[in-house]
Parts: C-alpha cells; sequence; structure tokens
C-alpha cells in the first residue's frame, strides 16, 4: 500500500471516529445537563414565582414541618436553603448552602424579595410570614437556567443531532478531499496545457514525499524530455533542409545548362518550376519550423484544383488513369495561404495516384451545398484501408505497408501534411472508404 492510501484511509477514518465522539458527548452532556423541570425562560419564571407563593402559602397555614417536607419532595435540580431566625433549618445539600448561603443575608423585612444570576443559575429569595406573627423564614431557591432554544432542540431532537454530525463530517471531509485533490486539478491542467503544444509548463515541487509530489516531479522530467525532443526535431529540419540545399543547387545548375544547350522545352520548364517549389519549401523549414500560417492570400480553389488536375496528368497518363475535377460552381475564391493549399491539396492528389487501380479515375469533387462549409472529396479506386486504421494514416511517418510504400516513394508524410494545412485553415479531414477505392 503507497503512503497516499494510507492518508486517505485514515483520513476519512479519523473524520469517522471525530463524528461518532462528538455525537456521543454531545448526546451525553445533554443528557447531564437537562434536569426534570427544566423549561423555557418565561415557563420557568412562571414556575418561580408559583413554588414562592405555594412555600408562602405552606408555611403560612401549616407550619414549618410541611414546608420542609413539600421542599424535600421537590425535584432534584431544585436547590433550596431554609432558614429562621435561630438558623439553618434545612437544605437540599452541601452544593445549596455554598450557592445560597452568602445571598440569603440579604433578604430583611425591609427587602423580602431577592431575584438573581448566579453561577449559570437563577436565585429567589423571599421572606416567608408565619401564622404567629413573630414567626418569620427566608427561604431561598435556585434552578439552573434554561438551555438557548437550539440546546434545547437538539435534546428533545435526534434526527437534529444526526443532522449536525453530517454537515461536521461534510466540512471536515471536503477539507481533507480538498486538500489531496487540489494538486491533481493542478496536474491536469498543466496536463491540458502541454496536450495544447505549450511544452514550457512546469509545475511548482511541494517539497513533500507522496505519490503527487513523484507525479508532479515525473511530469516536469517528461516535459523536460519532451522539450528536448521538441529541440532536437528542429534541429534535424535545419540539418537535413540545409543539406537538400546542395543537391538542389546542382540540379538547377544541370537545369540552366540543359536548357542553353536543347532551348526551352516544357518537361525542362516543368521541372524548373518543381526546383524552385522545393527550394521555396527548403527556405520555409530553415526560417521557422513551427511558423504559425498566415492567411492572407485570396485563393480561386476551382481555378487550383484544375491546375493540379492538368499539372499531374502526365503521371496519371503513365498508369492509364484518368484525373477529373467535378464542381458545382465554375470559381470559388476563399482567405488562405496558397502555398500551403497548394500542397496539400497536391499530396492529396498525388496519394489518390499512387493507390488507385490502372485504367480508372480519380475524381475531385467540390460541393458547395452547406453554406457554412467546402466540402472537397478525392475518390479513388484503389485497395482502401483497414476501418481501424483510417484515423491513423494522418499520422506522421504512418504507413500501411512499409515495403510498398518505399517502392512507391512514399515516407508516410503526404496525409499528415494535407491534415495539418487543412486544420491550420480551420477545416477537418477524414478518410472512408466507398467500397471500390478511398
Amino acid at each position: 500500500m503507497s503512503p497516499l492510501f494510507y492518508r486517505l484511509f485514515f483520513g476519512f477514518w479519523l473524520t469517522t471516529l471525530v463524528a461518532i465522539l462528538a455525537s456521543y458527548q454531545l448526546g451525553k452532556w445533554l443528557d447531564s445537563d437537562a434536569r426534570p423541570g427544566q423549561q423555557h425562560f418565561e415557563q420557568q419564571r412562571r414556575q418561580h414565582r408559583h413554588l414562592l407563593r405555594e412555600a408562602q402559602q405552606i408555611y403560612l397555614h401549616q407550619g414549618q414541618a410541611a414546608l420542609l417536607a413539600w421542599l424535600n419532595s421537590r425535584p432534584a435540580n431544585l436547590e433550596w436553603l431554609l432558614e429562621d431566625r435561630h438558623g439553618e433549618l434545612g437544605s437540599s445539600g452541601e452544593r445549596a448552602r455554598q450557592r445560597l448561603q452568602p445571598l440569603i443575608a440579604e433578604l430583611t423585612p425591609q427587602r423580602p424579595f431577592l431575584r438573581r444570576h448566579r453561577d449559570n443559575h437563577l436565585v429567589l429569595g423571599r421572606w416567608l410570614r408565619g401564622s404567629h406573627p413573630a414567626a418569620s423564614a427566608k427561604l431561598m431557591l435556585a434552578l439552573p437556567r434554561p438551555h438557548p432554544l437550539v440546546v434545547e432542540m437538539l435534546h428533545q431532537h435526534l434526527w437534529l443531532r444526526l443532522l449536525l454530525a453530517m454537515v461536521a463530517t461534510g466540512l471536515v471531509s471536503f477539507w481533507l478531499v480538498r486538500r489531496y485533490t487540489r494538486p491533481i486539478a493542478t496536474l491536469r491542467s498543466a496536463t491540458r496545457q502541454l496536450a495544447a503544444g505549450e511544452l514550457d509548463t512546469r509545475l511548482p515541487d511541494s517539497g513533500r514525499s507522496d505519490e503527487i509530489a513523484q507525479l508532479t516531479r515525473d511530469f516536469n522530467s517528461m516535459t523536460d524530455q519532451l522539450n528536448r525532443a521538441r529541440q532536437q526535431q528542429r534541429q534535424l529540419i535545419r540539418d537535413v533542409s540545409h543539406e537538400l540545399r546542395s543537391p538542389l543547387a546542382r540540379i538547377q545548375a544541370a537545369l540552366a545548362l540543359a536548357q542553353r544547350k536543347s532551348g526551352d522545352h516544357a518537361e525542362l520548364a516543368r521541372i524548373g518550376r518543381e526546383c524552385e517549389q522545393l527550394n521555396e519549401m527548403i527556405d520555409q523549414l530553415l526560417s521557422n519550423p513551427q511558423r504559425r500560417l498566415e492567411l492572407n492570400d485570396t485563393v480561386d480553389l476551382c481555378a487550383l484544383l484544375q491546375t493540379l488536375v492538368d499539372s499531374n496528368q502526365l503521371e496519371a497518363g503513365s498508369r492509364s488513369c484518368r484525373l477529373r475535377c467535378d464542381s458545382d460552381v465554375p470559381s470559388l475564391l476563399v482567405r488562405g495561404a496558397a502555398r500551403e493549399l497548394h500542397s496539400a491539396l497536391e499530396n492529396l492528389l498525388r496519394n489518390a495516384l499512387r493507390h488507385t487501380v490502372e485504367n480508372s479515375e480519380v475524381l475531385i469533387r467540390l460541393d458547395t451545398g452547406d453554406p457554412a462549409w467546402i466540402r472537397l472529396q478525392v475518390i479513388d479506386h484503389g485497395p482502401g484501408v483497414p476501418e481501424e486504421e483510417l484515423a491513423s494514416i494522418f499520422l506522421p511517418f504512418y504507413r500501411l505497408d512499409s515495403a510498398r510504400a518505399r517502392d512507391s516513394g512514399g515516407y508516410g508524410l503526404g496525409l499528415s501534411i494535407v491534415q495539418r494545412h487543412i486544420e491550420a485553415h480551420g477545416g477537418r479531414v477524414s478518410a472512408a472508404n466507398t467500397g471500390s477505392g478511398l
């Protein structure tokens, strides 16, 4: 078992134990402090006045012995002390003497009543007059003050005590769970940032040694490795692009020499355009491999597709295939990056030409029926792709058949370029089998 497991286990276990003990102690306190006859404050005042009047009547008509018998029959929560001019006549116990003896001297014929709060008790005193003119006594009573209304409700209602225990344990559990899940939420947020391409994301080291702290350190280590891999990838692209310049420069020099010797042939001119395009691509790679596309060009999509069809007819003819463009509009202007759109659509078309069977047709269908989208389909008559691999063909360097891909000159980059450029224009790309092709 891990330390985090033990922390969570003991945390919730202790929360439950605290709730049980708190409920038990609360009930015990309420039960021990609840005494017979304890009522609300106004009711207690009326009870006190009634007790004093009844004591006066008993002392007046029945005498001292009857009063003592009556006082001894009172509930245990009533503390009392009775004195006459000769001294104490009786009391409810030593605690009553200690509480009431300092106050009984304040009762005089001139001050026959006393009402005072002392030690959380309501103390009342009265000068009692007997049937004989010389007979008199002092009576002191002390009852515990009533609890507040909330305490009385807690004492009377078990469900309220259970509700209080549930609220207390809920707050403690919330604090515990929040304490242990906050680092996980922070890690989740950092993971989303990392997935969005922010490879500089780091998490602060908490200095702890539990699993979450270890996971935080592993996350930071992973981002460091990803950052190094990205730097190495950029360096590789720069190195490869730089190395491509030398053979490309020799090809361009040989091409210029061939054009001077044999004249301006269409095939040589096409080779020259392809070399220029390749040179521009290398310039882009060297300048900023991760640059953001600037969608500042206005491109006629129909004209671009027709240009691609015309420029690839030679390759299609070598395989006895036909290229056909079907559009429901003669012209369609879009905002985007012209070079990248050209690259994406050409890769898509050349991929279809590479895999379609001989003596078949590759159809480019442009549909503008949906006002929010431009739907472009490239349909071939090749072997298709297994359903479970349809989404994977857009991954860089992914090839269904390595041997066939090498024989056909592919490296698994064409469709990844298609996806990257189309998504940079706010679009999306997917593949589906038609039953007779892709």
